[in-house]
């Protein structure tokens, strides 16, 4: 893993074996807006069938959210 704050343009989590560092270091990059994830749509939970079938095609970049709490 690479120790870097400033200029990180990615991170493998991988097989890292002291993940709570690899979380508070990601966690931190994450807070001062230097890192941001990728989502590629947000369903609501009433959606899970309709979210899953997308991960199944393996197309398009980024995560898929399934919004729990009915807010976005």
């Amino acid at each position: 893993m690479t120790e870097a704050y400033n200029g990180v343009r990615a991170m493998r989590v991988g097989t890292v074996t002291n993940s709570v560092k690899v979380f508070e270091t990601v966690n931190e990059l994450f807070e001062a807006g230097k890192v941001s994830p990728l989502v590629q749509e947000v369903f609501p939970l009433e959606q899970a069938v309709e979210a899953h079938e997308l991960s199944e095609t393996f197309h398009g970049s980024g995560r898929i959210v399934l919004d729990v709490e009915g807010q976005r």
